[in-house]
């Protein structure tokens, strides 16, 4: 029974700090990516086919480490579950106010979440 418990507890030891590592993905700039921060220099656009490449290495991840990739989001919905990244101009890059940004006008990557773990990641193409 100890043995059960203890191999429990190393396996979910394991886990976690695998998860917890940073997310590296190979041609994905994360420094331009957070300063084009709303998307409005075209650069976020550039990128994105690259993280769905590899969405696999973000799906799992806890918010923390996606968000240290790609910086706080732009909008999010359903109680912060989905959150959304600009990927190219729209009405953010004309001066509109932050709680506008839900609008489907701008081509945006999305993550949704489960609790504290990235489910999926998606483009939203309006």
């Amino acid at each position: 029974m100890i043995y059960y418990l203890l191999t429990i507890l190393v396996s979910q030891f394991f886990q976690d700090t695998s998860i917890n590592g940073p997310i590296r993905i190979e041609g994905f700039g994360c420094v331009a990516w957070k300063t084009d921060s709303l998307g409005c220099q075209q650069v976020r656009y550039k990128m994105w086919k690259v993280l769905i490449d590899n969405k696999q290495k973000i799906i799992g991840q806890k918010r923390a480490a996606v968000e240290k990739l790609l910086g706080p989001p732009n909008s999010t919905l359903n109680n912060n579950e989905i959150t959304f990244y600009f990927l190219n101009i729209g009405y953010q890059c004309r001066g509109a106010k932050k709680e506008e940004y839900n609008d489907v006008e701008t081509f945006k990557f999305g993550v949704d979440y489960k609790g504290d773990k990235a489910v999926e990641v998606f483009t939203m193409i309006p």
